[in-house]
Parts: structure tokens; C-alpha cells; sequence
């Protein structure tokens, strides 16, 4: 036998007869997050200080107070998702920030919608108020929120569809 160096590449210890990672590849960045975005997806991190509107869809007033808007998602989420809101969002007719709030949908609102499978995005069914029927709407994430970060107030959205 020759003395020479043994040099290991990849190496695995796996209780069971299953292996569960391929280690001939190392993960893709955008194909891991595609994964990851089927059951979870997060807007926000507004804070109070902050003067920039994150539009989270439109929609349109089916009555005074139900408003059907849809989320634009690049991927489908793996299940129906809940959705988890820190604040209340602001209905607006524009996007301006100085554009009159028409209305509002309430986290528990947020809490009831009723869910619409579509192919590039979240259709939501949620009430809301302060609405004129057949107008179309903006969904915005507002910059005050309830839950602290340090010193920071901030406001978020977030759509969970773990099993």
C-alpha cells in the first residue's frame, strides 16, 4: 500500500435508509426561495419615520363594504394562506401619499377573507369600508404600526401557508 493523502469531497451522516439532499449541486438561490415563498411571504418593515407607500394591490368595490383585490404573487403559495397583519391597511383611490383615505380593511377583516386562486397572484375577498361601488382601489401597508422594533413602531403584512 502507498502512502498517499485520502481526500474527501462531500460527506453525509443520515440516520435511515432515505437520503435527503442531492450532493451533487449546490442550491440555486432563486429555486430555494421560490420554495420558500410557497408558505411564506412578507411586506413591510414600515416604519413611523418613513414616507414611501407600499402598495400591496388594487381592487375594486363589489359593495359599499366588500372590496375584491388581488396581491400580485411571481409564485402560487402552496395552500390557502392567513394572513397576519400588524395594522390596519388604507384603502386609497390613488397612490400619492397626500391622496384622501377612502376607507380601511381591518386585521380582522384581513383575518376573514375569502381566498381566490389565480395565476399570477392572491385574489382576496375582505371587508372594508368607507367604499363606492365599482371604483377601483389601492390596498396600501400605512408607515405606523403596532408592533416595536428598539425604538422603532413598524407595520407589516405577512401571508403564511404552513401546513
Amino acid at each position: 500500500m502507498q502512502d498517499s493523502p485520502l481526500y474527501v469531497r462531500k460527506t453525509k451522516l443520515e440516520l435511515g435508509i432515505i437520503g435527503t439532499l442531492d450532493l451533487e449541486g449546490a442550491p440555486v438561490y432563486h429555486e430555494e426561495l421560490k420554495k420558500c415563498q410557497r408558505y411564506y411571504r412578507y411586506y413591510g418593515g414600515k416604519t413611523s419615520a418613513d414616507s414611501v407607500i407600499t402598495v400591496l394591490g388594487s381592487g375594486i368595490a363589489a359593495t359599499a363594504n366588500i372590496l375584491e383585490w388581488t396581491v400580485p404573487f411571481q409564485y402560487d403559495m402552496a395552500a390557502n394562506p392567513s394572513i397576519i397583519s400588524s395594522v390596519n391597511l388604507v384603502v386609497n383611490h390613488g397612490f400619492a401619499a397626500a391622496t384622501a383615505t377612502a376607507g380601511a380593511i381591518t386585521s380582522a377583516a384581513l383575518a376573514s377573507a375569502t381566498f381566490f386562486e389565480g395565476i399570477d397572484g392572491l385574489y382576496l375577498q375582505t371587508a372594508a369600508t368607507g367604499l363606492t361601488i365599482n371604483t377601483p382601489y389601492y390596498v396600501v401597508l400605512p408607515a405606523t404600526g403596532t408592533v416595536s422594533e428598539g425604538d422603532e413602531v413598524i407595520s407589516y403584512l405577512a401571508f403564511s401557508a404552513e401546513p
